[in-house]
């Protein structure tokens, strides 16, 4: 019977078809698909708006918003795919019956209807139930408790059935009709929302066939049913059901005077029937002493009464006696009532009514065994799962045992009953959370374990898998057996021993680091005392590997480190580039002068070991800026047999190469001079360990020096660059090249410093300790890794991580600003701005001689003053980067604001990228870097018509310009 009263529910539901099973992993991922319902005012149905509205939809609602899941009312046939496939669903409004419950889980009912006859006004046809036979009777649908109820009163009525509630009272209105049966509250509710004036309720509620609604779920589906449980607790208890109840139904319903209103009442009530019984025993006995004897045993009574009272209450425990004898009373405490949730003032319920409050399957469970104790005279008792109202959820124990008299026949029943219901959740509680501890202590990522110490011998109580894994024990392991007789290694034996022997003896947890060279693995060791069993202590191990955080703490440092480094030699490089520009200038310039003299071949050396030492500088301030070299389209195994074959001759023709590189590798986009160079530097690398031990290996070895090259694809997320702020997006993949010798290999304190520059372990005058610092600085500018494995006498790997992207990734687009110079006068009014005497004198010079006039300042404050003061005063301002009070960017800056029209020359001997785009933006129209020779100089200034005819033919070396 799914169809009754009015209210529909799961009528589309073919109840002998096998639905998929629940799946529980994807309870609440998805909105939960809820049974469209639209018909059933005021239970569910669509509103003016076009939405679902309604008191059951309302509910579901709130219970859906406190539980934190998502419901979805989509089409019936959306909601029956949704069955069908094992998704999760929800019936909102149904009968809990014995059919459904079959295949339909039922959460406690959250209303209760009574059926009832519905008549006309104007035709005062039918009084009373009899009055039936014989007229037209509209009933909701077939198989309803209207059909059971004409069955039940044998009444011969004209029956029509009607899928619609709205519309069977809507034809009785009308006059159609001559009654209809269905629920009160809902049918009053839809006369008082249509303006039915000519319906009106005959007057005999129809109680023995009460509709209990609730919320359904798949048969099975626990946790989705708890939750709606939960939910409507959660509603009653904090008042929100009152008012989603008040809202439908509140004005049609009258209220009622609640049990609680009534309650402190009683003890009055109880003390005044106490105070007219004993005047009235006072009266009939009018004997001093029997009425001291009956006062006082009274008085004992009453205080037992109340004893046992507190006590119940205390307890939560009631009790209730039923006589066998129909003419004996029922005899009910007031905690009974209580833990039933009825008016003390009613009489004490029947056994079949207390049974039918039980939920589910405890409700048959408890039937039967009530039976069975009558039958065959035995005691029982159960916890029972009750719903005494809806909305109200409790568990109860409920025990029972039959009353004999003295000659052993039974005369009556008494049993107990207790709200265990906060006992039962704690313990459920209790049960979730150890359930909870175990799968943690089980799936933990760190090793858990239980150890008991006894005179310097470890005995497990309790380890978890990654324990086991990482203390190296058996996978099944016995409680109570010491390392040693689990199998151990003795040396990891004696470490675990001394790690345990070493805590101390407060019981303040213990926590340290250190390192288990059986596995060279690095540990992160809790030691936390958990008091002492049998006079034997007892410790919790939590340990966790932080081998590779270990790792990756060492690579931050070194790259920290290397960075501090370069940036001290960025700083040397520039000072050094300063002191190089006089002697390069004043040299080129002498040689200019005494070009036919013997004095030239000199100077030409002085000119040569400057140009020398300026291409040493610039090595160095690869440590300290990035490249300004733009990527291109590059071959792999094109480029590395390119490099392979410009150092054949350079490599020694005893040395095997050989490059297994696959020729359909994806294309790289990088700096082409940058990758060339990270790998002559390896080959040279690998070259010069491979002829130190040639010259170490006797005549008659057969070990043959070799050089292995190959490559591989990786994925996207198989690699991690030197520094991630370079990257702006994420490659799409990784070639991974690695480069392998059989040379002489390094130890561990050398392998630690290979790529500081300046470090190395060759004579002096044979290596510079550059040629592996570059490398690593230029691969951290591709955006890219390398790492080293090396065995001392075996050989080193290098392993470089080259990244693989599109040429748009490769080479971000930036708008070039192009600048037509303003004319200047070929005898120009030049600004230098320099705080290195030695360039200014030299530069300023220069300017003089080819016919222009000069204004020398050494501090940037000073020169922004006088350029501020009189902006037209000068066309050329030739300024240094780095000087005291205003640097050069921000002179720049400050003039182009003024606006200053004229030429802007920059020299520097540290130009970071950074510095050259803001130059750049700021139409600077040359930028010079120190050192530089008189040829560059010259060449700049011709550039602009500021050089005389003579020197601007005057050969020049290539100009470094952005």
């Amino acid at each position: 019977m799914l169809i009754c009263l009015g209210v529909t529910s799961c009528g589309w539901v073919n109840l002998h078809a096998q639905p998929p099973p629940v799946s529980e992993g994807t309870l609440y991922s998805q909105p939960i698909s809820v049974e469209p319902i639209t018909n059933s005012y005021p239970i569910s149905f669509i509103g003016p708006s076009g939405d679902y509205t309604g008191f059951a939809v309302e509910l579901l609602n709130a219970v859906a918003r406190v539980q934190d899941f998502k419901v979805n009312r989509d089409s019936l046939e959306n909601f029956q795919t949704s069955f069908l496939s094992g998704e999760n669903i929800i019936l909102p409004c149904c009968n809990r019956v014995p059919e459904p419950e079959k295949h339909f889980d039922f959460s406690v009912p959250y209303l209760e209807l009574s059926g009832t006859l519905f008549v006309r006004k104007n035709k005062n046809l039918i009084q009373k139930i009899s009055d039936l036979n014989g007229r037209e009777l509209v009933i909701a649908s077939k198989d309803s408790a209207g059909d059971q109820f004409l069955s039940d009163c044998h009444l011969n009525a004209h029956v029509v059935h009607e899928d619609s509630l709205q519309q069977a009272i809507h034809e009785l209105n009308d006059g159609q009709h001559d009654a209809v049966f269905s629920s009160q509250l809902t049918t009053l509710s839809i006369i008082d929302h249509f303006k039915f004036s000519n319906v009106r309720p005959l007057g005999m509620p129809v109680d023995a066939y009460p509709v209990l609604l609730c919320f359904a779920v798949r048969k099975g589906d626990t946790p989705l049913l708890a939750r709606l449980n939960e939910g409507l607790d959660f509603l009653h208890r904090t008042g929100e059901f009152d008012q989603i109840y008040n809202k439908w139904f509140g004005h049609v319903e009258p209220k009622q005077f609640s049990y609680l209103q009534f309650v402190p009442y009683v003890p009055y009530v109880a003390a005044t029937l106490a105070f007219a019984l004993l005047i009235t025993l006072w009266a009939l006995m009018r004997q001093r002493q029997l009425h001291q004897r009956i006062g006082r045993q009274a008085e004992e009574l009453s205080e037992s009464k109340a004893i046992l009272a507190e006590a119940q209450q205390f307890a939560r425990i009631g009790h209730w006696q039923r006589p066998l004898d129909p003419n004996m009373p029922i005899s009910w405490s007031e905690e009974a009532y209580r833990i039933f949730e009825r008016d003390p003032r009613l009489p004490p319920p029947s056994i079949p009514e207390i049974i039918d409050c039980a939920v589910g399957e405890d409700r048959q469970h408890w039937q039967d065994v009530v039976q069975r104790s009558r039958k065959e005279n035995f005691d029982y008792a159960l916890d029972v799962h009750i719903e005494p109202k809806p909305g109200v959820h409790k568990i109860i124990h409920v025990h029972g045992r039959p009353v004999r008299n003295t000659h052993g026949q039974p005369t009556g029943f008494f049993g107990t009953v207790q709200d265990v219901t906060e006992w039962r959740e704690a313990e459920h509680g209790q049960r979730e959370s150890i359930q909870l501890l175990r799968a943690i202590y089980d799936n933990a990522p760190f090793a858990m374990g239980v150890f008991e110490l006894t005179d310097r011998t470890i005995t497990v109580v309790s380890v978890n898998p990654e324990a086991r894994r990482l203390v190296g024990l058996p996978a099944q392991i016995t409680p109570g057996r010491s390392f040693a007789e689990l199998g151990m290694p003795p040396e990891q034996v004696v470490f675990w021993t001394e790690l345990f022997t070493r805590h101390p003896t407060n019981n303040a947890p213990f926590k340290t680091t250190l390192r288990l060279n059986a596995t060279h693995r690095d540990l992160a060791v809790t030691l936390v005392p958990l008091g002492r069993t049998s006079k034997r202590p007892r410790f919790c191990l939590i340990a966790e590997d932080i081998t590779d955080r270990v790792h990756k703490d060492a690579e931050i440092a070194q790259s920290r480190r290397l960075r501090a480094v370069g940036e001290l030699v960025g700083g040397i490089a520039h000072e050094f580039n300063n002191l190089l520009t006089p002697i390069l200038l004043k040299a080129d310039a002498l040689q200019h002068e005494y070009r036919q003299t013997p004095l030239a071949a000199e100077l030409q050396t002085i000119i040569d070991a400057s140009i020398r030492a300026a291409e040493i500088t610039r090595r160095l301030l690869t440590f300290q800026r990035k490249t300004d070299r733009k990527p291109e389209k590059i071959r792999l195994r094109t480029a590395i047999e390119g490099d392979i074959e410009l150092l054949r001759h350079a490599i020694d023709r005893r040395i095997h190469l050989d490059c297994t590189i696959a020729s359909d590798l994806p294309t790289l986009w990088l700096p082409s001079t940058d990758l060339h160079q990270i790998i002559v530097n390896l080959l040279l690398n690998a070259r010069d360990t491979l002829i130190e031990k040639l010259s170490r290996e006797s005549a008659d070895s057969k070990w043959t020096p070799s050089i292995q090259i190959e490559a591989k694809v990786l994925p996207a997320d198989a690699a991690v660059p030197l520094d991630p702020s370079r990257i702006h997006t994420p490659p799409s993949g990784w070639v991974r090249l690695t480069l392998r010798d059989n040379g002489l290999g390094m130890p561990p304190d050398v392998l630690e410093r290979i790529f500081e520059p300046f470090y190395t372990t060759k004579p002096v005058g044979q290596g510079t300790g550059l040629g592996l610092a570059t490398a690593w600085h230029l691969v951290t500018e591709l955006g890219g890794s390398i790492d080293v494995q090396s065995v001392p006498g075996a050989g080193t790997t290098f392993n470089l991580c080259l990244p693989i992207r599109t040429s748009t990734e490769a080479a971000p687009s930036s708008a070039k600003i192009t600048t037509v110079p303003a004319p200047v006068p070929s005898t120009a009014r030049v600004m230098l701005v320099d705080d290195e005497d030695a360039v200014s004198s030299l530069v300023c010079e220069i300017l003089q001689y080819h016919g222009h006039q000069v204004t020398t300042l050494a501090n940037g404050r000073l020169a922004w003053e006088k350029l501020s003061a009189a902006p037209g005063t000068f066309d050329v301002l030739v300024l240094d980067l780095n000087m005291p009070g205003l640097n050069g960017l921000e002179l720049a800056r400050r003039a182009r604001d003024l606006p200053f029209a004229g030429l802007i020359f920059v020299m520097s001997g540290r130009l970071s990228e950074t510095d050259r785009a803001e130059f750049q933006r700021l139409r600077v129209d040359r930028m010079i870097e120190k050192p530089f020779t008189l040829d560059t100089f010259v060449a700049a200034l011709a550039a602009f018509g500021l050089a005389r005819p003579a020197q601007s033919e005057t050969p020049i070396d290539a100009i470094p310009v952005i």
